[in-house]
């Protein structure tokens, strides 16, 4: 037998997965560029010449380092919005629109 306890638990913890699930995208992203905005460590020595990139390398960098920044502004919205979620016990879109029209229908007191 499910009681409304079981059911409430159940609920905090999709909520908590889905802010954790964000978290981690925000972190993954962060070491992709990371990792892209890290420089070759070459020192040339007193004859040799700096390696020259190829056109396409700089084309794989420019797609890392977007997907990255996309990322990395996806994650941080998402942990806002599931953040929010979670703290306010939102489960649905539909207890989303509840929760917020019910506080523009307040009637204003004088």
């Amino acid at each position: 037998m499910i009681t409304d306890s079981d059911k409430f638990k159940a609920r905090r913890k999709q909520q908590m997965l889905r802010f954790f699930g964000a978290t981690l995208l925000t972190l993954l992203s962060f070491k992709i560029m990371l990792k892209q905005l890290q420089t070759v460590k070459y020192v040339p020595n007193l004859f040799q010449q700096n390696i020259k990139q190829v056109p396409s390398a700089k084309k794989q960098k420019i797609g890392k380092s977007l997907g990255g920044t996309v990322g990395i502004t996806l994650g941080g919205f998402l942990m806002g919005i599931t953040g929010t979620c979670w703290t306010l016990d939102i489960g649905t879109l539909d207890e989303f629109k509840q929760k917020f029209h019910g506080i523009d229908s307040q009637p204003d007191v004088e």
